[in-house]
């Protein structure tokens, strides 16, 4: 039993990964395209459950004022 509980695991795990780094591509089309606020939505929830690359690039949205008002003390968190 306590095999199958760790494989079930090791399965959600890879899955939330895949997820991520789809929800992170969705923000870097959105960005080529131009749609700022999508890529702010994606890379906001991202951000909040500690993805770093998310984190990052939500900070130089901040920093450069893109879907969001110039806020530096939000782009330096």
């Amino acid at each position: 039993m306590p095999y199958l509980i760790a494989l079930l695991f090791v399965v959600l795990l890879s899955l939330s990964g895949r997820l991520s780094a789809a929800d992170f591509d969705d923000g870097v089309q959105a960005i080529k395209r131009g749609d700022y606020a999508t890529a702010f939505s994606e890379w906001n929830s991202m951000a909040e459950m500690g993805h770093a690359k998310a984190q990052y690039n939500l900070g130089a949205m901040y920093a450069g004022g893109l879907s969001t008002s110039q806020n530096n003390t939000e782009a330096v968190k």
